[in-house]
């Protein structure tokens, strides 16, 4: 509180400053500013003591405003000097200093803004965590409204003028109006030669502006892409731990989108609020920059090695290649609900581009930059988007090799690639280590997914086998989606229609792509061998890998020699990451083929007799690709209805009933779990929107709040378990048998049921996936789940609209227990008879296997329980670690924690929470519970001898034990993050030395 205060009155002291700087006053005096700063301390100093006058809340109100109103007036009149020195010094010299002069105001004041949102959201987070106690004081003797209309005026009036105070006259300020100098005074040049493409990246940029209507969002699909409606939320519950937030909580360390998403989160507090401006301007982004950066690869490729042989026919046949890259069917039917590794189609074209500009100019800069891109978008490189990556990088590598043999940069490119490829591992260390910590634990999903004998062969090579016969060479030379492969497998109309009226019903008029190569190809070769160039032989390179990435594209090609080329590869490990080989290589082969393509028209321009030849040609194949790609130009992809649905679109917005809901799971505070009705047959959770859409994916109770959330019935399967899988769920929904189902969610943690009863996310509009034929016998309409919603008799303590949210109060147990008793068992059958059939089982139990407890202490385990329990407090510290304090704790006993079983889960014995962790409870006493969680064992003898400091025992004889629970995995992500920080700090300070000392060799020689 009183640091807070003081902090206040710095930037007290700092407007003074201020103020005096910029109006080339004497500075303020000491005694002064002291005398201020006591004033206002002692103002404060009366509300925090709760003096009980209503005065106090007058002047502090009445400081605030004059504050608010200072900063504003000195504004103005900072406003009101640069423009009259812009006026100045436009009669003294000329009109361009005017300009220049107010875009350094535009520019300050954006500035001003931006800065401004990040302070708010900064004292927002600081106001959170002030004292209750005195937040309930200020409350009681300010008024709630003037203490937070208070709090908004301070922050507003401090960081106008903060802002002001340090950018205006420090050195980034002289830098900053430095810059913007350089770019007025050069604007209209770089604008005259570059005219066409900044008015088509321009455009490129606005068209997502007009997919969405009154805040509308594509969310859902696999990834969720709830990141763009709340980043914040994810960053909490997603990227900065191990534990998947949903279902039992297994390990998948997802820090990879930790930049990611905090890119994302500082854009939303600079754009206006409401997650539908952040998505429209990322696509826009996006869409430009993958626009921009193919357009300058090809540049590259193929200009000479002076800028001044860079001439239009080159410039031209760029921006025609770079529009086929990012206006093929195979990139745009995409968009929809697209997961963030679809990032990869500006990124890696980027990335290459820097890599050429390495190449040519030995400019360690463009490494430094294409680094910092793979940390900042580090989402793209993790072991989770390993098949695009690992299906791109090898043939660009290769692609690489060629291009600097034929330019004799072979050295140069292999000292680049070293460098860059040893400080990507480094700086992406915070993702990298913990992802291949856990690719060595064979229950991970990263682990079966590469190495495991059945997703190599079953859901690989079996894969690839099925879907190989419908994929045709024609539709990949014209770079469209497979028609034949989505007729076969999928039951989307609306996505087929387009696909046939925008491409197979005039798949002749697309042969002009494939045809204009062929052409290119003629034309280089009946050029005379003398003329001939080395940028020249980069289009055959880059022919030869169009032609490659065909083949892998294809699969079926010569005969059955392909086919089985390729099915041979799926018994290499890894390799049945490939198995959906028309996705995987679908951007590395629209990049080479959008490369060719541009070479090929260079050529076609050049033979040309005039310019108004080589605008017709590019305009046909422009308008080829526009009507192409016109279901995407103009939304339609975006705001396609989903399949299995009556007219239900993707596009949509979230309801004020849900966000309620959202807020009231964020303050309530506990730990539950919580089960979502209606169940879907898929682990997706339907929300309906505005304006006929609805939102299909992961839960977003579950991401926005960070409770675990069951909503489907996949989400209640755990390995190798009979009770805690959907098979023995539908059999108890099925029989109604609530008793069962009581006792099966207590031992999932399951403390809430959220009902949706609107009918627009059930059988009326879903008349398929993601529900099933099984789910829909047993639940015909949603009266049906409030039937059985009812029939749990679970009392409704929350709803808003048709959101409703009961509460498990007679059967919940804390995500830690002491169990009442423990039960062991042989077969999993048992437990379920046990479950079902025992009319005395007692609902805080737990189950063992025989196999599972040692020996020796299967007598004391199977012993009953104490007559009295000891009491269980549990602080939440982070998703990864919990402080745990067992209080009359008299004789030996298991605590059972709710969690999915990971041998990572260490209990340490400490003497307080805050205490650093010595030795954890040995792993003989850890064991697998309940089919799914995991048990210790408490044996006091045994904590006696070995933490004595945390076994501390109590006047009636009984015993209190401190414990932190803590996964061990996690602390990958902070060896790593430290790597990475360390590697970032000494990177940029390298840069930083070698730009200086290039600009001061540059200007000894000058």
């Amino acid at each position: 509180m009183f640091s807070w205060v003081l902090s206040v009155g710095r930037i007290l002291l700092g407007w003074l400053r201020a103020l005096s700087r910029l109006f080339f006053v004497q500075p303020v005096r000491p005694v002064v500013v002291r005398l201020i700063l006591v004033a206002w301390l002692a103002v404060w100093l009366l509300v925090w003591s709760g003096w009980p006058l209503p005065y106090t809340a007058l002047m502090v109100l009445m400081i605030s405003v004059f504050s608010g109103l200072l900063s504003l007036a000195a504004a103005a009149m900072i406003a009101g000097v640069l423009l009259l020195r812009a006026a100045w010094y436009f009669v003294q010299r000329d009109g361009l200093v005017l300009a220049e002069q107010s875009a350094v105001f535009f520019y300050y004041v954006l500035l001003v803004i931006v800065v401004r949102q990040v302070v708010d959201l900064l004292a927002e987070t600081a106001v959170g965590r002030w004292p209750v106690a005195w937040v309930r004081r200020t409350e009681n003797y300010c008024g709630y409204g003037i203490h937070r209309f208070s709090l908004w005026l301070l922050r507003l009036s401090g960081s106008i003028l903060q802002l002001l105070h340090s950018v205006l006259l420090s050195p980034l300020g002289y830098r900053s109006r430095q810059a913007v100098r350089w770019l007025v005074r050069n604007s209209p040049r770089l604008f005259r030669e570059h005219t066409a493409v900044i008015i088509v990246a321009t455009i490129l940029f606005l068209v997502p502006f007009f997919w969405f209507h009154n805040g509308e969002m594509d969310l859902g699909g696999d990834s969720s892409r709830l990141y763009f409606y709340d980043p914040g939320s994810w960053l909490r519950t997603m990227a900065l731990h191990e534990i998947n937030v949903g279902g039992y909580g297994f390990d998948n360390p997802a820090f990879f989108m930790l930049p990611f998403l905090a890119l994302l989160w500082l854009l939303q507090v600079i754009l206006p609020s409401g997650g539908s401006w952040l998505l429209e301007v990322f696509d826009g982004l996006l869409l430009s920059g993958a626009w921009l950066t193919m357009y300058g690869v090809i540049i590259e490729l193929f200009s000479p090695p002076t800028a001044q042989q860079k001439d239009r026919t080159l410039r031209l046949a760029a921006m025609t290649g770079a529009l086929f890259f990012i206006f093929s069917q195979i990139i745009t039917f995409n968009w929809q609900k697209y997961p963030y590794s679809f990032h990869q189609i500006a990124l890696y074209p980027l990335l290459f581009y820097l890599f050429l500009r390495y190449i040519k100019t030995k400019n360690f800069l463009y490494l430094t930059i294409g680094l910092l891109m793979t940390v900042v978008f580090s989402v793209n490189f993790s072991l989770g988007s390993g098949p695009v990556f690992f299906g791109l990088f090898p043939l660009v590598f290769v692609f690489m090799i060629g291009y600097a043999l034929l330019h004799g940069r072979t050295k140069v490119l292999l000292r680049g690639g070293l460098i860059f490829l040893g400080l990507f591992i480094l700086l992406n260390a915070f993702h990298l280590l913990p992802q291949l910590a856990s690719l060595s634990a064979p229950s991970s999903n990263i682990y079966l997914n590469l190495f495991s004998e059945q997703n190599r062969i079953d859901r690989g090579l079996n894969y690839f086998n099925a879907v190989r016969p419908a994929v045709r060479l024609i539709y990949n030379l014209v770079g469209f989606h497979q028609y034949h492969l989505y007729q076969q497998y999928s039951s989307l109309p609306q996505l087929l229609a387009l696909l046939n009226d925008y491409g197979v019903k005039y798949l002749y008029v697309f042969l002009l792509f494939p045809l204009v190569l062929v052409v290119g190809l003629a034309v280089f070769f009946t050029r005379q061998r003398p003329t001939r160039a080395r940028e020249d032989s980069v289009f055959v390179w880059a022919v030869f890998f169009f032609l490659l990435t065909l083949f892998l594209m294809t699969a079926n090609m010569f005969g059955e020699y392909g086919p089985a080329f390729y099915a041979r590869l799926f018994y290499l490990p890894g390799f049945g990451m490939f198995r959906s080989f028309y996705g995987v290589f679908a951007v590395v082969f629209i990049f080479f083929y959008a490369i060719a393509l541009g070479g090929a028209l260079r050529f076609i321009f050049v033979k040309m007799p005039n310019t108004y030849w080589r605008y017709g040609l590019s305009g046909l194949v422009t308008a080829a690709l526009l009507f192409n790609a016109w279901p995407f130009i103009s939304g339609k992809i975006a705001n396609i209805e989903m399949q299995d649905t009556v007219q239900v679109k993707i596009s949509h917005a979230f309801r004020q009933g849900f966000g309620a809901i959202v807020d009231w799971l964020n303050r309530e505070g506990s730990d539950s779990r919580l089960v979502a009705f209606p169940l879907t047959a898929f682990d997706y959770q339907i929300v309906e929107g505005e304006y006929g859409g609805a939102y299909v994916g992961p839960s977003p109770l579950s991401f926005l709040t960070g409770r675990s959330v069951f909503t489907g019935l996949g989400n209640f399967d755990a390995p190798d378990a009979q009770v805690f899988s959907h098979e023995f769920l539908l059999s108890r929904l099925a029989t109604k048998d609530y008793r069962t189902l009581d006792r099966m969610f207590a031992l999932m943690n399951v403390g809430y049921l959220f009902y949706n009863s609107s009918a627009e996310i059930y059988h009326d509009y879903f008349i398929g996936w993601p529900y099933s034929a099984e789910l829909f016998a047993l639940f015909p309409n949603v009266q049906a789940w409030q039937d059985f919603v009812d029939g749990l008799g679970w009392p409704l303590v929350y709803q808003q609209g048709h959101y409703m949210m009961y509460q498990n109060q007679d059967y919940e147990l804390s995500r830690f227990y002491i169990p009442a008793s423990a039960i062991l068992y042989n077969e999993p059958v048992e437990m379920a008879d046990r479950i079902i059939v025992d009319p005395d089982y007692e609902f805080s139990s737990v189950f063992y296997t025989r196999s599972a407890v040692p020996e020796e202490l299967l007598p004391a385990v199977s012993s009953p329980a104490a007559e009295t329990l000891p009491a269980v407090q549990v602080s939440k510290i982070s998703f990864t670690r919990y402080a745990v304090q067992l209080e009359r704790l008299t004789a030996d006993t298991s605590l059972v924690f709710s969690q999915a079983w990971h041998r990572g889960w260490r209990a340490y014995p400490v003497a307080s929470a805050s205490a650093s962790r010595g030795q954890s409870i040995d792993d003989r006493y850890h064991w697998h519970a309940n089919e799914y969680a995991q048990a210790w064992w408490l044996d006091l003898e045994y904590l006696k001898n070995n933490f004595p400091e945390a076994l501390r025992q109590e006047a009636d004889g009984s015993f209190t034990l401190t414990l932190v629970v803590d996964f061990a995995p996690q602390k990958y992500f902070y060896f790593g993050a430290t790597i990475s920080i360390i590697t970032l700090i000494i990177l940029t300070v390298y840069s930083i030395y070698r730009v200086k000392r290039k600009h001061r060799s540059v200007k000894i020689i000058k």
